[in-house]
């Protein structure tokens, strides 16, 4: 046995233990949890994405039950196969002398190091591309029936995986008809067998849209995309030669540019294409489309497919570039895999929460469910369930029984994430709600989901929606980080609804004294602010002096109900010596019917 190969078997192994670990202990993810509601409505196409990661999930969670194994078996699955399919890649394309260098760029490339730990779809798109590069890379050296059968496996899963997979038919098509061996292939009648089952496989992607008046494409095309151009897609190739290392990043476009596109071979040319199209594609698309998504993951099918030049190259460095690229690739591997591990547990959550990177996707949704189930418990009849928004929605869905729904309210983070067309479809949105008998109801609220400026207007069309709701209970996540509100609401209720407090704070220092100074406002529709303290547990530090004229505030919110408004601002002196870095400080606002409420600082 090859000494490569032996190292590609250890770490393929050692990824495998590593991935096994993380999906059995990295909490559900947003995103994750909403497909998991579309296995529970199986079809063939949703409006945000085609069937088969829906498929997965239901099929894993037939086997394995409603649990983390069962949600993301499939794509773990898939996502261990796909170093192997890079070794036959490299093989059809002559390189078998480095082709376990390239299965081990494959399994330890940070990017790939968690691909199926989350039943997502990006496992099946992944190896749905380099399925149809590996039979393309065949067909172009022998038409046989097994190259054949594995480009068109790889067409129907890419159709059935996303809509990111059109990017990879255009990538193939321009590789594929840049040969006079591609163009060839069109004058064999089987090649066109393949491709029509590619192209019936976006069948029901299309019947779909045309069912809901092109929700997912418009969605997909329009609605997340500025299409203008903005200066932070000047950070994309930073952010690529982070996540992929920077010694990485500029090997494979070193490796992918040294690449001739005018060698005869035509297999060069198929690769070079799969290659740099997306790598060059999504590149400059981050230039003019979505900034506010995650999207440094696109490239990844381009990088994936530039590997086996890579490893190339990296046999022909001296030894000094190897260690220095195997250094990095390494270290790389180990950040992601630390950074898995933290999302693991809550304290490891709470520290990533708080530095403001996705962890607040996997944080909160375990506590908010089992404070929902509680709240319900022993009720009967149960109350109507009600979030207010998507995400939130499918968390709450997912640690609920089979027979309770979860309704959802119009949210912008429903259209911001183009699941609104999908929950009208399931007749669990807002609208379908309103002409449903009234019913007892519990209401969810993600409060931290919108921006403070936007709360008080939120809080003010719950009121219109559910007249005289009142708040019961909050619930704080990562020391605050994220908050959830719960309200009940009955359908005689009468009255003005009753709404926590909603504050804001900054620090300053004074110009005479240079100690620091808390200033900012409180507003408590409804029942109105009786006092801002600072503490720290139940032990209060320092009052604020309350009830200062805020004209801004005024402007801000002029339909405000606080009896105070817009006498609500405060400021605030903390006791000499405090140091305010302290995580366990609140401001607590107490309102006029003597509930508190506290807020991190």
């Amino acid at each position: 046995m090859s000494d490569w190969r032996r190292v590609f078997l250890f770490t393929w192994i050692v990824s495998l233990c590593l991935r096994l670990a993380w999906v059995l202990t990295v909490p559900v993810f947003g995103d994750e949890a909403f497909y998991a509601w579309e296995a529970r409505h199986l079809a063939w196409a949703y409006s945000d994405l085609p069937g088969l990661t829906a498929w997965l999930i239901a099929a894993g969670t037939s086997v394995f039950g409603k649990s983390l194994l069962g949600l993301r078996v499939g794509a773990l699955l898939l996502a261990l196969v796909l170093p192997w399919i890079l070794l036959h890649i490299a093989d059809t394309l002559g390189r078998s002398d480095v082709r376990y260098q390239t299965g081990v760029l494959a399994t330890l490339l940070p990017l790939l190091l968690g691909n199926g730990v989350l039943a997502l779809p990006e496992p099946s798109l992944l190896l749905a591309a380099m399925l149809c590069l590996w039979g393309g890379l065949r067909l172009l050296q022998q038409r046989t029936v097994a190259a054949l059968g594995i480009f068109a496996v790889g067409l129907v899963l890419g159709a059935f995986s996303h809509y990111r997979f059109a990017l990879v038919l255009v990538a193939g098509a321009i590789g594929m008809l840049a040969s006079a061996q591609g163009r060839d292939l069109l004058r064999w009648p089987p090649f066109w067998w393949a491709l029509a089952m590619g192209a019936a496989a976006w069948l029901p992607l299309w019947l779909v849209n045309a069912d809901q008046s092109g929700a997912g494409l418009r969605f997909q095309l329009l609605d997340r995309h500025p299409w203008v151009w903005h200066w932070d897609g000047l950070w994309y190739p930073l952010v690529q030669a982070v996540v992929t290392t920077p010694w990485v990043w500029f090997g494979l476009w070193l490796a992918t540019i040294k690449g001739r596109w005018r060698d005869p071979e035509p297999k060069q040319r198929l690769l070079l294409a799969a290659a740099l199209i997306p790598m060059l594609g999504y590149g400059l698309l981050g230039m003019f489309a979505d900034n506010e998504r995650v999207s440094f993951h696109w490239p990844l099918i381009g990088y994936l497919a530039a590997l086996p030049l890579f490893a190339r190259q990296l046999a022909d460095v001296s030894k000094q570039w190897r260690v220095a690229t195997w250094s990095s690739l390494s270290l790389g591997a180990l950040l992601v895999s630390l950074w898995m591990t933290a999302l693991g547990s809550a304290d490891g959550r709470a520290i990533l929460g708080r530095l403001g990177t996705v962890a607040d996707n996997f944080s909160g949704w375990t506590e908010v469910a089992g404070w929902v189930q509680t709240a319900i418990a022993g009720a009967d009849p149960a109350p109507r369930l009600i979030a207010d928004n998507f995400m939130l929605a499918a968390q709450l869905g997912w640690a609920s029984p089979e027979s309770q729904t979860v309704w959802v309210l119009d949210h912008p983070l429903n259209h911001k994430h183009g699941r609104a067309a999908q929950l009208l479809s399931w007749g669990v949105d807002e609208e379908t709600l309103q002409q449903m008998p009234a019913a007892e109801s519990l209401l969810v609220i993600e409060e931290t989901a919108l921006k403070l400026k936007d709360r008080l207007a939120w809080q003010h069309r719950l009121c219109d929606r559910f007249p005289g709701l009142q708040w019961i209970d909050d619930a704080q996540v990562n020391h605050g980080h994220k908050r959830f509100l719960m309200f009940h609401w009955w359908p005689e209720a009468v009255g003005d609804c009753e709404f926590p407090p909603l504050l804001y704070v900054e620090r300053h220092r004074g110009e005479r004294d240079d100690a620091w100074r808390l200033h900012g406002w409180a507003i408590a529709d409804g029942a109105g602010v009786q006092s801002v303290a600072l503490v720290q547990g139940d032990h209060v530090l320092a009052q604020a002096h309350y009830g200062s004229l805020l004209e801004g505030v005024k402007a801000q919110w002029p339909y405000s109900t606080d009896p105070s408004h817009p006498h609500v601002g405060f400021e605030l002196v903390p006791p000499d010596g405090l140091s305010l870095e302290n995580a366990d400080l609140r401001l607590r606002v107490t309102t006029r019917g003597a509930r508190q409420r506290d807020f991190p600082l």
